[in-house]
């Protein structure tokens, strides 16, 4: 019976886990994600983007379907048909723009991928839809803009030629047509009939470079260094002379918006993307006379799209990642659980099991951790708790925790630190996960029996601290991005040591925390690679605060309390009732609050831990309540709510201890055991 309890438990848990992970994506993505029956397209859940997005309230979706709502503004749903034979035919969608209606009937663009996954037997479609409106609108104003422009300054040539009749009246046409020409946004060309340039305004000058000739003929045009970049099979082709807009307008055709990747003259090598449209001028018999070019620079907003859609697959990347990290510790737990099931076992075998459990079950708490303290920092919602910290002493607690990767690895780790003092203001456990995260990296890319150097110097003003090794490398390309969330180089496909790729960027955000720097360097791949941290370094004799010196202990078992557990989730409140029983206590055990508030009257215990997410009444107005008729108790809050906020508001409920799941239980201990 125990050991089902404790596989119950620790499946319960380790579900819990993988399920507050998802749930922050699900619920702070600002993009729509919705889940549906494939077979009768009902809706399951959609997430706060969806109502964002389109208005309609979370519970007046769900058991509906797309056509109950008015999602598709075509009523005989061709949208919606053609967007589900793609996903009975691919399996997927990828990119699938549609136009769908808002609960006002406000028509929005989508870009929607979604995938189908069968889950208990039914088949679930899971849909990502992201809001292109805005882009659309941009497009067709675009669109709207360059041809009404080009009407405009067709209408200005046409006035130049009437104007040519009454000197004076020309003079002050061209004055005005020179004024608007040099203040509008848009590089403007203006040419004669053979092609040579009679006018540029001050964008194109910008957008050309100062340098650019004014050319004499259409054949000149061949100068000009330009490529398609339009995604067309001609993509990356360079222009000819007779490709510009320019040249076709002098032929009579039409060129309404070429999408063009060019190089100024005078910058070799760099590259600018412009929308480009061209028209011919006539005179009032018909004849081409000339030509007009319109140009707008878009680099900026196509190097915007371009990092969205490396965001996207960094986003895709990490939701990999996370299943792939989230499972391989699921294997072991359970496999041990089976094998519990199996036939009792001696000993020596359950401790086996319990520590492999133990150490999973550790590894999944530690990606959730660094997924919370990336949250954290990237919010601003770290406090640093900072003193005097000798940095030699949090190289040797670093090294402490990594130890056992190093030993599994046959690394030879060398430390050389200096004599002098190396003191630094800081938070002693941020500056320990600094150096153990970079310490971690090098294990982790450095192949066995390799070599890993920690090499600490001081300035007058700096304390910096090198962690090298002699592993894979990476190219100069990589070393631009290291530091970014998600990246990682290439390991081998087993992935044995894990990670989401959080830890260099944690090593950044926390060195500028501390008003430092963190960089890397490498030769290239397979020539080792080395990180520096540099700190300001404190002036004067300040001696680092005990904490740093403070080591960790397991408290004693203490005599018996009273100790209520109110938990909606039996097998948790079971297993952590066994655990505290074999320290003396009493356990009592309630899984409704009211029930809870009724047994402690009876039995007034002496401490309460409390779930927050209770059914019927949360944990923090059960705290209040349970204050209120028992001053004296200690109150405990075990939740797997862990932000700074979730934290304040259990104190402000009148929790004495805030701690989070998985609990540690050394902590826990030491706690109770201090009750009176």
């Amino acid at each position: 019976m125990i050991s089902r309890d404790i596989q119950d438990a620790v499946q319960s848990l380790a579900q819990h886990q993988e399920l507050e992970i998802f749930r922050r994506v699900f619920f702070a993505s600002p993009d729509y994600i919705a889940f549906s029956r494939l077979s009768d397209g009902t809706y399951i859940d959609v997430n706060p983007g969806f109502e964002r997005l389109l208005g309609h309230r979370r519970e007046d979706v769900i058991g509906r379907t797309s056509f109950d709502i008015r999602l598709w503004p075509d009523e005989d749903g061709a949208q919606r048909a053609a967007y589900v034979e793609m996903l009975k035919r691919d399996g997927a969608v990828n990119g699938y723009e549609a136009r769908i209606c808002t609960k006002d009937g406000e028509i929005l663009d989508m870009e929607t991928s979604a995938n189908v996954v069968e889950i208990a037997g039914v088949q679930i479609l899971i849909a990502i839809a992201k809001d292109i409106t805005a882009r659309k609108r941009t497009e067709r104003e675009l669109i709207r803009l360059n041809s009404e422009l080009v009407d405009k300054v067709q209408r200005l040539e046409a006035a130049e030629q009437r104007a040519l009749d009454a000197a004076q009246q020309a003079t002050n046409e061209r004055r005005r047509m020179d004024a608007l020409l040099e203040a509008v946004p848009v590089g403007i060309v203006v040419a004669d009939v053979d092609g040579e340039l009679v006018r540029v305004n001050a964008a194109h000058r910008r957008l050309w470079g100062e340098g650019a000739p004014l050319t004499r003929d259409a054949s000149q045009y061949a100068d000009w260094r330009g490529w398609w970049a339009d995604g067309s099979p001609r993509h990356g082709e360079r222009l000819g002379a007779e490709d510009w807009a320019m040249a076709r307008a002098l032929r009579g055709e039409e060129a309404p918006r070429d999408i063009l990747e060019i190089e100024p003259f005078g910058s070799p090598g760099e590259r600018r993307t412009i929308v480009i449209s061209g028209a011919p001028v006539r005179d009032g018999g018909g004849r081409i006379v000339g030509g007009v070019v319109a140009q707008m620079d878009i680099t900026d907003r196509v190097r915007a799209e371009a990092a969205l859609r490396q965001a996207d697959r960094r986003k895709d990347e990490f939701l990999a990642m996370l299943a792939h990290e989230l499972r391989n510790p699921l294997a072991p737990i359970s496999a041990a659980a089976e094998l519990m099931e199996l036939a009792p076992l001696d000993q020596a075998r359950l401790r086996q099991t319990s520590r492999v459990i133990s150490r999973q079950v550790q590894h999944m708490n530690s990606l959730v951790d660094d997924l919370l303290d990336v949250s954290r920092l990237t919010r601003g919602l770290v406090v640093l708790r900072k003193d005097a910290q000798d940095l030699k002493t949090v190289v040797a607690n670093a090294v402490e925790q990594v130890r056992p990767m190093i030993a599994e690895h046959r690394h030879h780790l060398a430390v050389d630190l200096p004599a002098c003092a190396t003191v630094v203001a800081g938070d002693h456990k941020r500056l320990v996960q600094i150096v153990s995260n970079l310490l971690n990296n090098a294990a982790k890319y450095t192949p066995a029996g390799g070599n890993i150097r920690v090499v600490v110097t001081a300035s007058d003003t700096s304390v910096m601290l090198c962690v090298e090794d002699d592993g894979i490398g990476m190219p100069a390309d990589l070393q631009e991005r290291v530091f970014d969330l998600f990246v990682q180089a290439e390991r081998a496909s087993d992935r044995s040591q894990g990670g989401l790729g959080l830890g260099l960027a944690l090593v950044r955000n926390l060195a500028e925390l501390h008003g430092g720097s963190v960089s890397c360097r490498s030769a290239g791949p397979g020539k080792g690679s080395s990180f520096l941290l540099t700190l300001p370094r404190m002036a004067g004799p300040e001696a680092p605060t005990t904490e740093a010196k403070r080591g960790a202990h397991r408290a004693a078992p203490a005599a018996g309390r009273r100790v209520l557990i109110v938990d909606d989730n039996e097998d948790a409140a079971s297993m952590l009732g066994l655990y505290l029983e074999e320290f003396g206590h009493e356990i009592l055990i309630e899984h409704c609050p009211l029930r809870a508030l009724e047994k402690a009257r009876e039995v007034r215990p002496q401490a309460c831990l409390l779930d927050i997410g209770l059914p019927g009444m949360d944990g923090n107005e059960l705290a209040r309540m349970l204050r209120a008729e028992h001053p004296a108790a200690m109150l405990i809050a075990l939740t797997g709510y862990g932000q700074e906020s979730d934290r304040k508001a259990a104190l402000a409920a009148g929790f004495d201890h805030h701690l989070v799941k998985p609990v540690d239980t050394a902590r826990l201990t030491a706690l109770l055991s201090a009750v009176a």
